[in-house]
C-alpha cells in the first residue's frame, strides 16, 4: 500500500508540473507579444476556419461564456490570444481526474452559470494591465474597442490582442483565434483580403511548434474546406492537425459525418471531433450554454449514427482533447524550447557583457566622467581607422552582419548599401569599398566618356567655320581645336562630383559602423558623437568638391598644346622630311640592287655571244678541210641549215630570186651566197 500511495503520489505531482508548464508559456507569450517580436517558437494552438463555420461558437463553449463579437460581416479582424487558467488549485491541491470522465464532467460544468457575471470567473487584457472584467460584456466591448482602435474600417492588422479568462471550471488551455477565410471583400475593404488573411493565418501555422485546430462545417464537402486546405499546405502528413466537424445537426436528413469523423476523406493524426453549437436563434434568446451542452451530448447519444462514438464527440471532450495535446506537445518541444531559451540568454549576456562596466554609484559616475568620455573616443577612432586601414576587420564584418539581421527583422533598410554601388562592392568593406569606388567605379565611369561622344562631323565643320569668323582661314583656326577639346573636358566634372559622394557616404557609413556596445549605452552621448562625425565631413566636403571643380577649371582653362601627346607644325615638317628622306634612301638602296643584277645579266649575254661565235668558227672550218665540194644544189641547202635566221628583209628579198630561177650563189650575206 504504500508503495502504490507513492506512486499515485509521484503520478500526481508529475501531472500537476505539466499543468504548471501552460502558465510558463502563457507569460513567456506575454512577454514577446509587449516586446513585439517572438525569438522562440512557442507551442501554442491556432483555430483555423473560414468565415461563418463556428469557430466563436466552439471557442465560447470551451471557456463557457458569452464573450465574443458576432456579426454577419468579419468580426474577427486580429488575432486573439485566449489564455485559460484554471482557479481551483490556487488555495489547495485538487487531485487531477482519475479517468476520461472525470475530465468530461469538469469540462461540462463550466457552463454551469449562465450569467454574464461571476465573482470566481473574471478576464483581463494584457494592454490594460491588472484591470478584471467580471462582466463578459465588457469584455466583448473592449474586444470590439480594441479592434477598432488599430484596425478601422473593417482592416486587418497583425497585432494580437491578449485575453485572460481566470476560473474553476475551465481547463488550462492556450488557443490564437484568426481571422476567418473570406473571399469577397465588404464595405471598405481591399480588394486582396483573401490573401491578406491567409498571410496571416501563414504566419501562425507555419510554425513547426504550433497545432492547427482546424473547424469545418459538416453541411459542406470536407474537401473543399479552406481550413483543412490550408493545413495541407504547411503540414502535409497532418501530424499536427486536429479536426472540427460543426453544424452537424444541420445535415440532411439521411446523411451523417461519420466518414469525415473516422478520417475516410482526409485522414489526420490527430483524428476529428464532431460539436453541436447553438443555432443563432438559440444565440438570439440567450439560451445557456450549459443547456446547450446537454443538448448536444443528447444529440450524439440518442442519435443512430453517432450513439457509438458519443464519447469522444462534444466539446467537453474537444476541450480535453485540446488540454492533453497541448500538454504533451510541450513535453517533446520541452528539450528544444529549453536550449533556445538557453542559447538567448547567453546572447544576452554577452550583449550585457560587450556595454562594459556598470556605474552603480554616484560617485564613481562623477569622478570617472572624464576618463569614461575620453575612453570612448578614444575606442571610436581607433575603430574607425582600423576599419580604414583593413585592421580588425573581421570583428566589423560581424557587427554589420549582426545589424544588417536585425534592421531586416525590424523592416528597416536604412543599412542597405547604396544603390550607385554595384553588387559586388556591397560584400567590401571599410577602406576596401573605398578603392573599390576609386579604381572601380570611378574608372568605369571615366571609359564610359568617348573622346568624339557628341562630336560629329557636322558639328566639326561648323566649328570650324565659326572660328574662322568672316575671314577663309587657309589653315584650321587653333581656336576651334581648344573649344572641341574643352567640351570633352567638361564631360569629366559629374563623374568626379559623383565619385566624391560616394566616398562621402562611405566614410559616413564608417563613422555608424565604428560605434561600440559601450557608446550605445549613452544615447545623448550616442547622438552626440554622430552629429559630431558627420558635421566634420559635411565641413570637408565642400572644400574637396571646390578643389574637384577647381582642376577641371584649370585643365579647361589652358589647353597646352607643347604636350608631347600633341604635334606641333613643326613636328608635322619634321616628321615629312624624315619620311622623303626614307624614301630617297630606299629608293637608292633599290636602283644599286638593279644595277649589280643588269651588269651581271650583260656578261651572261656576252658569254653567250662569244660561244656562238666560236661554234661558228669551228664549223667553218670542218668546211675547209673537206676534198670535194658537193653539188651547188647540195651546197645551198647545207649552208641553209647551218646559218641561223636571217632578218625579214633578207628573207622578203631572197624569195624573188629563188622565184625567178636565179643563181643561189649571187645572193652574198648570211647564206654566203654570192
Amino acid at each position: 500500500k504504500p508503495s502504490r500511495f507513492s506512486r499515485h503520489y509521484s503520478i500526481l505531482l508529475s501531472k500537476q508540473a505539466m499543468d504548471r508548464l501552460i502558465p510558463i508559456i502563457n507569460k513567456l507569450q506575454d512577454v514577446f507579444t509587449l516586446a513585439g517580436s517572438q525569438p522562440v517558437d512557442l507551442p501554442q494552438i491556432a483555430v483555423v476556419g473560414s468565415q461563418s463555420v463556428g469557430k466563436s461558437s466552439v471557442l465560447e463553449n470551451i471557456v463557457g461564456r458569452d464573450f465574443l463579437p458576432r456579426g454577419s460581416n468579419i468580426v474577427t479582424r486580429r488575432p486573439l490570444i485566449l489564455q485559460l487558467f484554471n482557479t481551483s488549485h490556487l488555495n489547495k491541491l485538487q487531485s487531477a481526474p482519475a479517468d476520461q470522465d472525470q475530465a468530461e464532467s469538469k469540462a461540462s460544468s463550466s457552463s454551469s452559470s449562465s450569467s454574464s457575471k461571476s465573482e470566481d470567473t473574471w478576464g483581463e487584457f494584457l494592454h490594460t494591465g491588472a484591470k478584471r472584467y467580471y462582466d463578459f460584456n465588457e469584455i466583448r466591448g473592449e474586444i470590439e474597442k480594441e479592434t477598432e482602435r488599430v484596425a478601422p474600417n473593417k482592416a486587418i492588422a497583425y497585432d494580437p490582442i491578449n485575453l485572460k479568462i481566470y476560473s474553476p471550471t475551465v481547463l488550462t488551455l492556450t488557443l490564437i483565434d484568426l481571422p476567418g477565410m473570406t473571399r469577397v471583400p465588404v464595405e471598405n475593404q481591399p480588394p486582396d483580403i483573401e490573401r491578406r488573411i491567409r498571410k496571416l493565418i501563414r504566419s501562425f501555422i507555419t510554425k513547426k511548434n504550433c497545432l492547427i485546430l482546424a473547424v469545418s462545417a459538416a453541411t459542406a464537402d470536407l474537401a473543399t474546406s479552406d481550413a483543412i486546405q490550408l493545413a495541407k499546405e504547411v503540414d502535409p502528413a497532418g501530424v499536427r492537425t486536429l479536426g472540427v466537424v460543426t453544424k452537424i445537426d444541420l445535415m440532411d436528413a439521411g446523411t451523417n459525418a461519420l466518414s469525415m469523423l473516422r478520417g475516410d476523406i482526409i485522414p489526420l493524426q490527430l483524428g476529428y471531433i464532431g460539436v453541436v453549437n447553438r443555432s443563432q436563434k438559440d444565440i438570439v434568446d440567450k439560451k445557456a450554454i450549459s443547456a446547450a451542452q446537454s443538448a448536444e451530448k443528447l444529440f450524439f447519444k440518442s442519435h443512430a449514427a453517432y450513439r457509438q462514438i458519443s464519447h469522444v464527440c462534444g466539446t467537453p471532450y474537444l476541450a480535453y482533447k485540446l488540454n492533453q495535446i497541448l500538454i504533451n506537445h510541450i513535453k517533446r518541444c520541452l528539450p528544444s524550447l529549453k536550449q533556445s531559451v538557453h542559447e538567448n540568454i547567453e546572447e544576452l549576456k554577452l550583449e550585457i557583457i560587450s556595454y562594459g562596466k556598470p556605474i552603480s554609484m554616484q560617485n564613481d559616475m562623477d569622478n570617472n566622467k572624464g576618463a569614461l568620455l575620453l575612453h570612448l573616443i578614444s575606442k571610436f577612432s581607433e575603430n574607425f581607422s582600423d576599419c580604414i586601414d583593413g585592421a580588425n576587420v573581421n570583428d566589423m564584418m560581424l557587427r554589420k552582419q549582426s545589424r544588417k539581421k536585425q534592421a531586416i527583422e525590424v523592416g528597416d533598410d536604412s543599412s542597405a548599401a547604396s544603390s550607385a554601388l554595384s553588387q559586388h562592392a556591397k560584400a567590401l568593406f571599410g577602406g576596401a569599398r573605398i578603392l573599390y569606388i576609386f579604381r572601380t567605379e570611378f574608372q568605369h565611369h571615366l571609359a564610359r566618356i568617348k573622346s568624339f561622344d557628341g562630336l560629329s562631323d557636322a558639328f566639326i565643320l561648323n566649328s570650324m567655320r565659326n572660328a574662322s569668323g568672316i575671314r577663309s582661314a587657309l589653315f584650321i583656326p587653333e581656336m576651334c581645336f581648344e573649344n572641341l577639346v574643352k567640351m570633352q573636358i567638361e564631360k569629366l566634372r559629374m563623374p568626379c562630383m559623383q565619385c566624391v559622394d560616394l566616398v562621402f557616404s562611405e566614410l559616413k557609413r564608417i563613422g555608424a559602423q565604428s560605434e561600440t556596445t559601450q557608446i550605445a549605452r549613452f544615447k545623448h552621448f550616442r547622438d552626440a558623437l554622430h552629429e559630431c562625425v558627420t558635421r566634420m565631413l559635411q565641413r570637408h566636403l565642400e572644400p574637396c568638391r571646390a578643389f574637384v571643380d577647381q582642376v577641371i577649371d584649370i585643365e579647361l582653362a589652358y589647353v597646352n598644346t607643347n604636350h608631347p601627346d600633341f604635334i606641333s607644325m613643326d613636328d608635322v615638317f619634321t616628321e615629312r622630311a624624315n619620311h622623303h628622306s626614307q624614301n630617297e634612301m630606299y629608293k637608292q638602296i633599290g636602283h644599286d640592287t638593279y644595277s649589280d643584277d643588269d651588269e651581271a645579266y650583260h656578261q651572261q649575254q656576252l658569254q653567250q655571244q662569244q660561244r656562238a661565235r666560236q661554234q661558228q668558227q669551228q664549223h667553218r672550218s670542218s668546211h675547209q678541210r673537206q676534198p670535194q665540194q658537193p653539188p651547188p644544189q647540195q651546197q645551198q641547202q647545207q649552208s641553209i641549215k647551218s646559218a641561223p635566221a636571217p632578218p625579214s628583209s633578207s628573207s622578203s628579198q631572197l624569195a624573188p630570186a629563188n622565184a625567178n630561177g636565179g643563181s643561189a650563189s649571187g645572193g652574198g650575206g648570211w647564206f654566203g651566197l654570192g
